[in-house]
């Protein structure tokens, strides 16, 4: 073990041993696995929720599905096309390919026109919450659409709890910003998984419920958009369904939102 030799190997394997060690300690380092985020109150929540909030200037998408209304069930299809907190234009088409009827919403008005009846409506969001039987503004709408939050409301005093594989947050006032007077019951249910809402429900004390549910999402551009979206609408008269599947959607690629009133047709008033 003296021999110059054995000194040699037993310095080699010392050197390697260290050598293991310290790369292994790099290695170690490089790729120690992130600590789990952990949620303890409604605001952590609503921070990872606007965090994962489906961001975008321009949303376009095609959808298929159905629709019952009074108490009939219709297949429905057609195009979505949002610019972000500027304007909504949905046109719905059968399945024969014919559109019937177009909409351009923004947040102080709407237009309508149904090609079926030879009419149009111009006028501001009464129209479309008399026929959900809903309490819809613009940016609601907006957000029911991409899977968000209401952004113009209050993230305060909600209740925090589970149900099931899902996180419930409960608020029985929850407030729009600036406007004391308008609030809204709402349930949010959010997966664990990805931090997005998987059903939205909300209601007033007029007795009017709009229940979204959130099934399948796809990812664009690294953001999480619905790719199926069911809707209810009730009140005390009236029960509106929607079951909606999204298709080729895109974002931020400037979108045609031209709208014209064809020359004949007859207005409709409220």
């Amino acid at each position: 073990m003296n021999s110059p030799f054995f000194r040699k190997i037993f310095l080699l394997l010392i050197t390697f041993s260290f050598v293991v060690s310290f790369w292994s300690c790099k290695t170690k380092k490089l790729f120690h696995k992130e600590e789990e985020k952990v949620f303890e109150t409604p605001e952590d929540y609503f921070a990872e929720l606007k965090h994962n909030s489906a961001d975008f200037e321009w949303f376009a998408t095609r959808f298929s599905g159905n629709a019952i209304w009074e108490g009939r069930t219709h297949s429905i299809g057609g195009s979505i096309r949002i610019r972000k907190d500027s304007a909504i234009y949905i046109s719905v088409t059968p399945a024969l390919g014919i559109e019937v009827v177009r909409m351009l919403i923004t947040p102080d008005s709407v237009k309508f026109v149904n090609r079926m009846e030879s009419s149009y409506y111009v006028g501001d969001n009464r129209f479309i919450n008399q026929k959900l039987g809903a309490n819809l503004d613009f940016f609601m709408l907006q957000s029911l659409l991409t899977g968000n939050d209401f952004p113009h409301f209050e993230t305060s005093y909600f209740i925090l709890s589970n149900e099931r594989d899902l996180i419930k947050l409960s608020n029985q006032h929850r407030r729009k910003i600036g406007n004391s007077s308008v609030y809204l019951i709402q349930n949010i249910f959010i997966e664990t998984t990805n931090y997005k809402i998987r059903k939205n429900v909300i209601s007033d004390n007029s007795g009017k419920f709009i229940t979204a549910n959130y099934s399948e999402w796809e990812k664009i551009e690294n953001q999480l958009f619905p790719a199926a979206l069911e809707m209810v609408f009730t009140d005390r008269s009236t029960h509106a369904e929607l079951f909606l599947r999204f298709s080729k959607m895109g974002i931020n690629l400037p979108q045609n939102m031209s709208f014209r009133i064809p020359p004949r047709y007859e207005k409709i008033d409220f």
